[in-house]
């Protein structure tokens, strides 16, 4: 754990976390992702400094650069994602355009379809999510070693959830462009790869947690209805679908966010009232 131990009477927010998982059963140990948080802290960091100095630099920009938006240039055109509450479908042209000469992707040696162009670019990260859709499999748990214990608590780190939102963007187009070939089976492992990256935060007693389980989620609902608008979801596949979306309660994990966030707050008044 980073971060110097609490006081025995603020120990609420460390009672609220998610048990300890054995590092082979758990997600969030795969190669790719335990280096997000394999850093040190820096205690004289100033302002404008990071508070964290990552020992794997290299892996840790494999995973920062694990990204479906990478700028070459300002004069970039914007790629049009899909968005569920406002009923846009994503605009693949758009998107082809983002990538076609952006020297942060490949290129198709020679351009076919605009998903087929899509994909290739995608193949940048074919290693990563190979290794996370069988972490997926084979880790059925999940625990990231967030530092419950660091006082105050409205310092606590939490570097996995940008990841967390970045990588289900990726697998959203991924998804998307080959739901534009009709490639179901294929469509679908990048959707359950996003509902697992979602279900990895769920258990967090933390409302940011919370509200990116609730964006990836809502990421993993748009694969889904540009899947139906293509009618390419087999009967297998809906009726896995409807049965995986029934077991969510969202609700109730708000309740579990929001004793985290009382327990924060506490721990915060008990940190300045020691600090006077």
């Amino acid at each position: 754990m980073h971060g110097k131990p609490k006081s025995e009477s603020s120990t609420d927010l460390v009672s609220l976390a998610p048990p300890p998982v054995p590092d082979g059963q758990n997600f969030a140990m795969t190669r790719l992702l335990k280096t997000i948080f394999d850093y040190d802290v820096l205690t004289n960091a100033n302002e404008t400094e990071d508070r964290v100095r990552h020992r794997d630099t290299n892996a840790w920009a494999k995973v920062q650069g694990t990204d479906a938006y990478l700028w070459v240039s300002s004069t970039q055109t914007n790629p049009i994602y899909g968005n569920l509450d406002r009923g846009i479908f994503t605009d693949l042209e758009s998107v082809r355009m983002f990538y076609r000469g952006n020297e942060n992707y490949p290129q198709p040696t020679e351009s076919k379809s605009v998903a087929e162009d899509i994909l290739a670019a995608f193949a940048k990260f074919d290693a990563e999510f190979s290794e996370l859709q069988e972490a997926a499999a084979a880790r059925p748990l999940t625990r990231f070693p967030i530092a419950y214990d660091y006082d105050p608590p409205s310092s606590i780190l939490l570097p996995h959830l940008s990841v967390i939102k970045k990588i289900s963007i990726c697998a959203e187009l991924r998804a998307i462009a080959r739901l534009e070939l009709g490639r179901g089976k294929k469509a679908s492992t990048e959707l359950n790869l996003c509902f697992r990256l979602s279900e990895s935060v769920r258990q967090e007693p933390i409302l940011i947690s919370h509200l990116v389980r609730i964006a990836t989620l809502n990421v993993a609902l748009q694969i889904i209805r540009e899947g139906l608008a293509r009618h390419v979801w087999n009967d297998e596949q809906l009726i896995g679908l409807e049965d995986h979306l029934a077991a969510i309660n969202l609700l109730a994990e708000f309740r579990q966010a929001i004793r985290g966030e009382r327990a924060a707050n506490l721990g915060d008044i008990d940190y300045l009232r020691r600090m006077k």
